[in-house]
């Protein structure tokens, strides 16, 4: 039965095992993502299915559906095309969000509540910028909504199908934003610009960005989409190809939240990368634990043989910044060497530096 918009439910009665579900989500992905012929439009869908259990995911039709439908949205927030259970605390977090966001968020463009603050990136051996990051912010005008960060509210406009729109005015506001930086005299500082992985999947994603390049007049050159990359890897034949497109429109790609550890290197090799980041954590306690050292000296080695730059996020202490001089990694980023700062002030900041 349909609940309304784009959900479904279904009750499987005479269920024995996890693998009876399993086999039904399986046989459900498989046929719902076979091409549907409309109007001479071969038209793919992308599914997300998220299954709950009685009586342990609850006892009742209302609880079951709402935890049915909050393992679906974690779905969706990894990429779709895939099925998940509903027990575990990401879900449960995601279910006990949304709720209290999910209105306020409906409509919150058209209130113009969302911001961009601009966070810089150092070449931490010269300390000169290296370009800077578009950052977005809420600043919800109903009063009693809760102040939630994009940790929070991303996911949420992902699960609300709202993360389209809302990475559309990001994209235009930063490219936007750089021409005006031009303008009153910045140097064309290369920008890198926050992108969901179901908003690069969806169709047009290319030629949005294209239309947005020429409309606001950056140079491709310097435009950089940062994705993260367990969304990417994940769904590597999906987004692969969307990324080698937008590569030979003359921009940048880069992957966020990177770790060797748990990332097939050969997948990294084959994707159209100019930078890797990683979090600061990967540099934590080095001077104690010689295998944190030889992951470090790799994952470095291994980020410039394919030709990428490397950066380390997370830079909040003069420790930290030590830490990572110590290593063949130039680039850093972090509340220490530069907090992110609204449009006039980062512009204001910059020219006061002494080195640019």
């Amino acid at each position: 039965g349909r609940l309304g918009g784009d959900e479904f439910v279904t009750i499987l009665p005479n269920i024995r095992s996890k693998e009876d579900v399993i086999g039904v989500a399986l046989k459900a992905l498989e046929r719902l993502r076979q091409p549907y012929l409309i109007q001479g439009l071969s038209l793919e869908l992308s599914p997300s299915i998220g299954i709950s259990l009685y009586p342990e995911d609850g006892d009742s039709i209302d609880t079951l559906i709402e935890r049915a439908d909050a393992a679906m949205y974690a779905v969706k927030q990894n990429g779709c095309n895939d099925f998940r259970f509903a027990h575990g605390p990401y879900n449960q977090k995601l279910a006990s969000l949304r709720h209290p966001l999910e209105r306020p968020l409906q409509g919150s463009l058209e209130r113009q509540e969302f911001e961009l603050v601009y966070q810089p990136l150092f070449n931490t051996q010269l300390g000169t910028v290296k370009g800077v990051e578009a950052l977005v912010r809420w600043k919800p005008l109903a009063s009693g909504v809760p102040l939630a960060g994009p940790g929070i509210f991303i996911p949420v406009a992902e699960a609300c199908g709202l993360i389209g729109s809302l990475g559309r005015w990001v994209l235009q506001q930063a490219c936007l934003q750089h021409h005006a930086w031009q303008e009153a005299g910045l140097p064309p500082l290369p920008i890198a610009v926050n992108v969901s992985l179901l908003h690069l999947l969806q169709q047009r994603f290319a030629d949005e960005v294209e239309q947005t390049m020429l409309e606001s007049g950056i140079d491709p050159e310097f435009l950089e989409l940062e994705l993260k990359a367990s969304a990417v890897l994940k769904h590597f034949d999906q987004s692969s190809s969307v990324l080698h497109v937008l590569k030979q429109q003359g921009l940048r790609i880069s992957l966020d939240e990177c770790n060797l550890e748990h990332m097939n290197l050969r997948q990294i090799g084959e994707l159209p990368l100019d930078r890797m980041k990683f979090e600061h954590a990967m540099l934590a306690g080095l001077n104690h634990d010689k295998a944190s050292v030889a992951i470090a000296n790799a994952t470095f080695a291994f980020g410039y043989a394919l030709g990428t730059e490397v950066a380390v996020q997370g830079i909040e202490s003069k420790e930290a910044l030590q830490a990572l001089l110590a290593y063949d990694c130039e680039l850093g980023q972090g509340f220490y060497l530069g907090r992110p700062m609204g449009a006039d002030e980062f512009a204001q900041w910059y020219r006061q530096r002494p080195l640019h």
